[in-house]
């Protein structure tokens, strides 16, 4: 059964008459999947930017290029926010694998019921949440930079740059 988050987080609402007393009325297995889901949608969303970002400055660098040289400002604003969006990538495929390392580390505590497996395993998310945030911040931190040398270079050529 696959169920959107949103749509359970509604279903306690509507079970409990809040959110803060919720009970569960799926399997935790449904939960899981839908978390597994929005997570991976995230992902692909940061991603899908990212990379789109990047294509779009590889193909229009020669017409975005109206800049002087001697405005190296201008230069390390893109290179910058090339920068970022290159980190915002990283992060973001470091996030994946260490959700890969926090199921690894799960299953082999599962399986050993060794208490260093499950301790690695929870440690795990809070490294990748901090590596979230970072990828978000990174991208928006890019687009904004690759924005201001893109506003720039036109008003550049408009002035007869």
């Amino acid at each position: 059964m696959r169920v959107d988050l949103n749509v359970l987080l509604t279903m306690m609402k509507m079970e409990t008459g809040n959110y803060n007393s919720p009970r569960l009325i799926v399997s935790p297995e449904t939960l899981y999947d839908a978390m597994a889901r929005e997570a991976d949608g995230f992902y692909r969303q940061i991603t899908t930017i990212c990379t789109a970002f990047l294509g779009g400055i590889l193909v229009f660098l020669e017409k975005l290029f109206t800049i002087s040289p001697k405005s190296i400002i201008y230069l390390i604003v893109l290179g910058s926010g090339v920068i970022c969006l290159i980190l915002s990538l990283a992060a973001i495929s470091y996030v994946r694998w260490q959700n890969v390392e926090a199921h690894r580390h799960a299953l082999k505590y599962f399986k050993t019921e060794d208490k260093s497996e499950y301790n690695k395993a929870m440690e795990i998310p809070e490294r990748s949440r901090i590596w979230t945030k970072i990828a978000i911040f990174s991208m928006i931190l890019g687009i904004f930079l690759i924005t201001i040398f893109v506003g720039a270079s036109i008003i550049y050529k408009q002035d007869g740059g």
